[in-house]
């Protein structure tokens, strides 16, 4: 089987899509990049609780003190910018939570106790881009399955599953005609599914991957890492970045 996606253009960065991060649009930034926050802060923290607070006042830090007006697209990257603003939020509440702990005469506990760091876990900023990078495939595949019932035609989206993430260990495959056999349907419009999920798998990634890069040259090293980034987890034969243009 020909595992390309339908040829498509990707889509390239514009002010428009800038413009809405640095605006400071509320309910986008946050239901966009929540997720990932709050579990880089849940791999540095010990509890889900801690957690769920600390990205809960970082957002409204990072919001009420206005702080992506200084962001300037020729100094970063945005997802560069929010993990610089995120390490010193957490090293503010380290010293903030220590201060108080030594002022009450306390010993070191909870937070400030397990915010060292653990000898087998990642740096700290490639963990912060493992989760930002698996939030973004996330999110695309949740569009794939909106995009499909919104027209009323889910099978393309269970077809699109079955194949990719139903297949067992090691990033195998499940086989078309078990998929076909599954679905009460033929190997031809198992394929035809496969294709027409793939298409719009791609163009999902690639609009996210646009929506926070300031221009073309941006767009092509983020597309280039999450490629990396999905080959070194074994799930390059995902739908994934590389996109053939017309």
């Amino acid at each position: 089987m020909d595992h390309e996606p339908d040829a498509v253009h990707p889509s390239p960065p514009d002010s428009t899509r800038w413009s809405r991060i640095l605006t400071g649009d509320r309910e986008h930034l946050v239901e966009r990049y929540r997720k990932p926050l709050f579990r880089w802060f849940r791999s540095r923290l010990p509890s889900d609780d801690i957690a769920e607070d600390a990205t809960q006042d970082f957002f409204v830090r990072l919001l009420e003190k206005d702080i992506l007006s200084l962001a300037d697209p020729a100094k970063g990257k945005f997802r560069s910018l929010l993990y610089t603003f995120a390490s010193r939020f957490l090293a503010d509440l380290h010293r903030t939570r220590l201060a108080a702990k030594k002022g009450a005469g306390r010993v070191q506990t909870g937070v400030d106790a397990e915010m060292t760091e653990d000898p087998g876990q990642d740096p700290p900023e490639v963990e912060f881009d493992r989760h930002w990078f698996l939030s973004l495939v996330n999110r695309a595949r949740r569009s794939v399955k909106e995009y499909a019932q919104e027209r009323g035609q889910p099978e393309f989206y269970q077809a699109f599953h079955l194949f990719y993430f139903e297949g067992g260990e090691g990033g195998k495959h499940m086989p078309i005609e078990e998929i076909a056999a599954r679905m009460s349907t033929s190997t031809t419009a198992v394929n035809n599914y496969l294709r027409r999920a793939r298409t719009a798998y791609s163009r999902a990634i690639q609009d996210q991957v646009a929506e926070y890069c300031s221009g073309q040259e941006e767009y092509d090293e983020e597309m280039g890492l999450l490629g990396a980034f999905l080959d070194a987890r074994r799930l390059h034969d995902a739908p994934g970045p590389e996109f053939p243009a017309e």
